[in-house]
């Protein structure tokens, strides 16, 4: 990104004019879980839908702090690294 003139973009690049709106950076998110505890301590796992969600508030890292199905997480990580 920069002023036109002052960036040399590469060939084969994908180009895209975002006049009018704001880049930032992907966000990180240090303190997430991929859980929800609701009512009488009852808990459901977002594998799924919370990387999901997480992505489409512009956070594109998080750091889990704990969770109600440590395995699922790492699986999950699993599943995104291989592009699930």
């Amino acid at each position: 990104m920069g002023n036109t003139g002052d960036v040399h973009v590469p060939a084969g690049a994908d180009v895209h004019d975002l006049t009018g709106h704001t880049v930032i950076p992907g966000m990180m998110g240090l303190h997430n879980h991929m859980y929800y505890t609701g009512a009488a301590g009852r808990a459901a796992q977002l594998s799924f839908s919370a990387p999901r969600l997480y992505l489409g508030t512009g956070v594109t890292t998080i750091r889990t702090t704990g969770g109600r199905s440590p395995y699922a997480e790492i699986n999950t990580k699993t599943a995104i690294d291989e592009g699930r």
